[in-house]
This record gives C-alpha cells, structure tokens and sequence, in this order.
C-alpha cells in the first residue's frame, strides 16, 4: 500500500532521502536529551521509511545509507549511528531460523557453517532485503490481527521476488524462476521429479486457482515423497514469483509461516546447489 501511495504521489527517491535525514536528525536530538521513548519511536518510524526508500530507489542498504550521509554532528553516516549492530543482528536473525525451519523440515546434511556462509554470501551479495523481508515477516507475525495477515502475505510474495534476485546471483539465467532453479539444481533425484508431469502440471499454472485448497494439498503430497520437501520448496517458490500481481489467497497465520520459511529454505538449499 506504501509503495502504490509513493507511486500515486510521485514521490522521489531524493524526497524520501531528505524525509529519513529530517527524521534522524529528530531522533538524534531526542537520544542526546535523554528521551529513550521519544527516540524508539522515531526510529520506528525511520525503518519503515529507510525500507520504502530502498525499494523505491532499488538501493542496498550501503547505498542509501550513504547518500544520507552523516547528521547532527555524529562522526558516522545516521543509520550506523541509529542501527550499529544492524548487520550482524540481522545475519543472527537469518541464521537462527533458517537452523530452526531445517530441523522442522528434519533436512539432514546442513551445518551451521553452510548457513554462516550463506548469510555471509547475502551480505556480500547486497541482497539484504532478505534480512528486512524476514524482519518485516516476524513483526507482522507477532501482531495477530487482520492488518497483520495482510503485511504477511506481502512479505511472502516479496520474499519471492527477493528469491530470484539471489537465483540471478548465483548464476540463473532464465527467463521465470522456475528455470532458473532448473539450471541451477544438479541434483538427479530433485530434477527427475521436477520433471515428472504432474509437477509439471502443478507449476505451469501461472494464476492462483480458485481451489487454492486443491492446491495447497497437491503440495502437501508431494512433501511426503523422497525429495520432495526440496521440490515442492522451488514449485511453491515459483508458483508465488509468477502470481507476485495477484493477491494471495491465503489467510491463515501458520499456513503464510509455512510458506515464508519454504521461500527461505529454498534460497539457502540453492546456494549450497551451486556452492557444491
């Protein structure tokens, strides 16, 4: 809705620049007089705006915090002064779930060191909108209300944006994720049933059904066989992607979870594809 709003408004990316310089400035003042309250909710107020600029601009996180620059008389650029842990915060925030969603799925052979890498790859790779996609995910997930199953539902099928850009990374080339994944998976098991027709079927569909129900169960099935957590992971991932301008017709808390931890384990699993 933001994101529309700016559109509709003919916000600019420079607008939005001064707009987060003004808002630092005041949690600045409010932090040196010793206003904690006054100051969180500045900063509030600040990570919506610093996230609405990035996706306006298609800034890394580096990039916009440079072009803001330095405030106030800080000694560093306004958002390392206002998140000075954001980094390693997030990359601990990535790392704690993608370990707690692998044990779920009782996937078997990833370390921990598979999983620093990855993240450390994401960072390197200016992919940090995975790190806000996950932020954004957890605080909506913790509100429990209507508003918060919407913020949840766009949190998914941007994460699955944020997907392909990490596919492209590694090296994926095609033209729709799905593609991509299928260039990039070497495994044999994995490709056959990719293959096989009716997951050929199940991916193909480029709308979302109205027996979304049908569907959710078909992915449900799928999970049981061999493989076929990691394939119904990269069909669902793709299904998500190619219906990004759609609304997603799902409303239920833990199925939106289910699905937001399958895009990110897909993303990890790929990297360590390609990683060999």
């Amino acid at each position: 809705m933001s994101e529309a709003t700016v559109g509709r408004l003919a916000v600019t990316v420079d607008q939005l620049v001064a707009a987060i310089r003004f808002l630092a400035e005041r949690w600045s003042e409010w932090k040196r007089e010793g206003r904690p309250l006054i100051a969180d909710a500045y900063q509030a107020v600040l990570e919506k705006a610093v996230i609405l600029a990035r996706r306006t601009g298609d800034l890394k996180f580096a990039e916009l915090r440079d072009r803001i620059g330095r405030v106030s008389g800080w000694f560093k650029p306004a958002l390392d002064v206002i998140w000075p842990d954001w980094a390693a915060e997030e990359k601990e925030r990535v790392h704690l779930t993608l370990k707690a969603s692998l044990a779920t799925a009782g996937s078997t052979g990833v370390s921990d060191a598979d999983i620093a890498a990855f993240v450390d790859f994401l960072a390197k790779e200016g992919q940090e909108a995975f790190f806000w996609r996950l932020r954004s995910f957890v605080e909506h997930a913790l509100r429990g209300n209507e508003f918060a199953i919407e913020g949840m539902k766009s949190d998914v099928q941007g994460l699955s944006v944020v997907v392909e850009h990490i596919a492209v990374a590694l090296g994926g080339t095609g033209t729709q994720l799905f593609q991509k994944f299928r260039q990039l998976w070497k495994d044999p098991q994995v490709l056959r049933l990719l293959d096989r027709n009716d997951v050929t079927d199940l991916r193909k569909q480029y709308t979302f059904p109205t027996n979304w129900s049908a569907q959710k169960a078909a992915f449900q099935a799928l999970r049981a066989e061999p493989s076929g957590e990691i394939v119904a992971d990269l069909v669902a991932a793709h299904r998500i992607r190619a219906s990004v301008h759609e609304a997603l017709p799902e409303g239920d808390h833990f199925e939106l979870e289910a699905f937001f931890v399958g895009l990110i384990r897909t993303a990890l699993l790929t990297f360590l594809q390609v990683r060999g």
